[in-house]
């Protein structure tokens, strides 16, 4: 599953390439204290018999991230490699304890969106206040070395207002259908189409040198799981604080970005955050990311 994760990766930012009228590609580096997993809470771990209570995993991220426009639109590409600590353990890996080896996530996302007043060659689907109209379509794979084996494959499509700010801020409303895989039931899991509202932005703040970024989602019920248990709504929401150090240079795209931000996951996955703690994050991270 990583070859295909890699071979898809290199092709999906290879495609616009030739055509681009612009690009950046980082590299980053993220650490977080308090993330969380489901179904690791104390009451799976054995500190008490309370699954109510989660448990807070440090995880270290690295991350490639690929953007670009060209005369329809623009494409994103984001891989991350998130690497916990061993209270979110791994299966065992040539012959280690799987108590001592944290687990070894890849999650990748890709976004490719046709701007319909690029297309048109108009200016009719800009409004006050709207700077666009695209139409988005991509997917989100993962895999994941725990006894649970994640494999998620989640195509998505819609349409998103990019909002007329200086930098740029898009709001969407999309539609995906995930399959992955529970290797606690051993078997393949399919959920149903649902809708999907999504957000991405990164805006300068009143002409200083930083940039208010980030990312968030609400992700409606998806059927049930493995076991037959209704998912609940999905929400995740990342914001950070950007010092582009690029800017000293005279070049913000190129060279160094230091962040500070926070992440919250509720219902992670569809699972239940008021049964398992582990289903619901809260924490601050920091990141330094480099522009090639």
């Amino acid at each position: 599953m990583l070859r295909k994760l890699a071979i898809f990766a290199l092709a999906a930012a290879a495609l616009p390439a030739a055509a681009a009228d612009w690009s950046d590609n980082v590299l980053s580096v993220t650490w977080g204290p308090a993330y969380r997993e489901p179904a690791i809470n104390e009451k799976t771990t054995g500190v008490s018999t309370d699954a109510t209570k989660g448990v807070d995993i440090k995880k270290t991220t690295l991350g490639f991230t690929h953007a670009s426009g060209d005369k329809l639109g623009g494409t994103f590409l984001n891989i991350d490699m998130l690497i916990s600590e061993k209270k979110d353990p791994a299966v065992v890996v040539f012959g280690t304890d799987p108590a001592v080896q944290g687990a070894t996530e890849v999650y990748a996302v890709y976004r490719r969106s046709w701007s319909l007043n690029k297309i048109t060659g108009t200016k009719m689907f800009a409004f006050p206040f709207v700077r666009d109209v695209n139409v988005d379509m991509g997917i989100d794979l993962n895999t994941k070395n725990t006894k649970f084996a994640a494999h998620k494959v989640m195509p998505i499509a819609g349409v998103a207002l990019a909002f007329d700010v200086p930098g740029f801020w898009n709001l969407g409303i999309y539609a995906n259908k995930e399959w992955s895989h529970n290797g606690f039931a051993n078997k393949e899991v399919v959920f149903d189409v649902v809708p999907m509202v999504a957000s991405s932005w990164s805006v300068g703040l009143f002409g200083l040198p930083l940039n208010f970024a980030g990312f968030g989602s609400v992700n409606f019920p998806k059927g049930k799981d493995a076991g037959g248990v209704k998912t609940k709504t999905e929400v995740l929401l990342s914001p950070k604080l950007v010092f582009p150090v690029g800017n000293i240079w005279g070049d913000p795209k190129a060279g160094w970005d230091l962040a500070v931000g926070y992440q919250f996951w509720r219902n992670k996955f569809g699972n239940n955050a008021a049964q398992d703690g582990g289903a619901v994050a809260s924490t601050v991270f920091g990141q330094i990311a480099y522009h090639l």
